[in-house]
């Protein structure tokens, strides 16, 4: 078993990061949508969060963007 990742984060994901990820995502028109935490946020909520939560299609295009979006 790897245990290089132990569940654990580096840091608390920030604003910026979320706007990172979405550019790159919709750069290759990536089918997603945001959910969790962020998209409270996004709405005027007031939650703290600990990741970024996105709910993604898993077809075989999609996925195949996904992967060179990251």
């Amino acid at each position: 078993m790897d245990d290089a990742h132990d569940g654990s984060y580096a840091r608390e994901p920030q604003f910026d990061d979320l706007v990172r990820l979405a550019r790159a995502l919709n750069a290759h028109h990536v089918r997603y949508v945001l959910i969790g935490g962020f998209a409270l946020i996004a709405h005027g909520g007031a939650r703290t969060t600990k990741d970024i939560d996105l709910l993604i299609d898993a077809g075989p295009e999609n996925v195949a963007r996904v992967r060179e979006a990251l």
